[in-house]
């Protein structure tokens, strides 16, 4: 039943959010107290997060101060809701932190796919329960990347099972084919890094099958961009949009080239850079990116996007297109710890996972990766409330997780014999 009510909150999340205002921070609140049963409070854990949510605090009050950001009540709510994140993940015990079962999964990647089969047909969800069209409708979500973003650490969960892989495969090109997405590409990718890097860990691993793993995922990657251009979006091919992305990302100053996906993503940047600077390095504090007027007039690609977009409506201007941009402009030098933490929790699923849990935690891994790196979503979105779950479970080191099991190389094996025997005769 907790399991059951778990995916519905996933799956339902944007959809409640278009409905009530802050309700993904309500997805949080829920889970919270479903889970706050099997969670064990430690003193060592709740001593970090009063810590480092006093630092996030003192060094937001501080940054809003310096660069005259007005400081409200979100901003503390964001704060505190973030540390019970983290208290109740790292409370979180051995498999009790897989809060998504393969079954329940796979489940959700077919109530995913078939609200978009219903999108496609021409009754949209999202369209339908907000009274207006949305971003190339895709059912339960806003718009294609948030698809990928929610649906692929799904896919990943019930990838593990061997019954499953078929229908997957083509629930995927399904979704590849009808809302295709740079995110969802971007996923596959960084889903296919984590499983090389993963491989690694195996002991018969060998320099051949990692050249193996790259030249594979090269011809699949050369393959996927050919074929791109016989599928289209909104009369242009995806191979047309992904290289005017890319072109327009690494060529700002080409105003015949604008991409509008690029020149959000610029703008975030920018609004980081513009949001350290004025504060002093010490961040603008969290939910206040993009909301200090005279930071946001000094941005270039602003007035860009507005023109853009014929209604002068301003883009992204609070999510900052990236994560990291948002990360950077609320918390300033301290964002300086994400990747840290990111390189870390990327150790501990290679060191001391496997079978589902490794199936589970890596799924969220590369969804944090995408949202931090390629594709913003909320703070307090499901799949960022269920990778900080996992995170944070992970980063405990008194976590009782199943190692995985490792055999010695022959020679080791063999100095222990011979000290062994050695030990018999004397």
């Amino acid at each position: 039943m907790r399991a059951a009510l778990i995916l519905v909150l996933y799956l339902g999340d944007q959809l409640l959010s278009s409905m009530l205002p802050f309700s993904s921070g309500s997805f949080t609140i829920a889970l919270i107290a479903i889970c706050i049963s099997r969670v064990i409070l430690r003193r060592r854990v709740l001593i970090g997060v009063s810590v480092a949510g006093a630092a996030v605090l003192c060094a937001g009050l501080a940054g809003a101060l310096l660069s005259g950001t007005s400081v409200t009540a979100f901003f503390f709510a964001t704060v505190i809701v973030m540390a019970c994140m983290w208290t109740v993940g790292a409370g979180l015990q051995g498999r009790e932190s897989m809060l998504i079962t393969p079954q329940g999964a796979f489940v959700g990647v077919l109530a995913s796919t078939g609200f978009l089969l219903l999108s496609v047909l021409g009754w949209d969800a999202m369209t339908a329960l907000q009274g207006a069209p949305t971003n190339r409708g895709v059912g339960l979500y806003y718009e294609p990347s948030h698809y990928a973003l929610f649906v692929m650490p799904l896919w990943l969960i019930a990838y593990q099972h061997q019954q499953y892989r078929l229908w997957l495969y083509g629930l995927l090109a399904f979704a590849a084919v009808t809302c295709f997405s740079t995110t969802l590409a971007a996923f596959l990718i960084c889903a296919f890094a984590l499983k090389v890097y993963l491989s690694t860990t195996h002991e018969k691993y060998s320099l051949y099958k990692l050249s193996h793993q790259i030249i594979t995922g090269c011809v699949v990657v050369i393959l996927a961009y050919n074929l791109s251009s016989l599928l289209y979006l909104d009369g242009v091919s995806v191979q047309t949009y992904v290289v005017s992305r890319l072109y327009s990302l690494m060529n700002p100053n080409d105003v015949e080239a604008y991409n509008l996906s690029s020149l959000v993503v610029l703008q975030g940047i920018e609004l980081a850079q513009l949001s350290f600077l004025n504060s002093f390095g010490m961040g603008v504090g969290l939910g206040n990116f993009g909301t200090n007027s005279h930071i946001v007039d000094q941005s270039i690609f602003r007035p860009i996007i507005s023109t853009i977009t014929s209604t002068g409506t301003d883009l992204s201007l609070r999510d900052g297109g990236l994560l990291a941009s948002k990360l950077v402009g609320e918390l300033g030098i301290l964002a300086l710890a994400i990747p840290l933490l990111l390189a870390r929790y990327l150790r501990r699923i290679k060191a001391g996972l496997d079978g589902r849990l490794l199936s589970y935690h890596g799924a969220f891994a590369v969804a944090l990766t995408c949202v931090i790196f390629v594709r913003a979503l909320p703070y307090f979105s499901a799949p960022v409330c269920l990778a900080v779950f996992s995170m944070a479970g992970l980063l405990d080191s008194r976590s009782r997780l199943p190692a995985r099991r490792r055999v010695s190389p022959p020679h080791l094996m063999l100095e222990v014999s011979l000290s062994r025997s050695k030990g018999m005769v004397s």
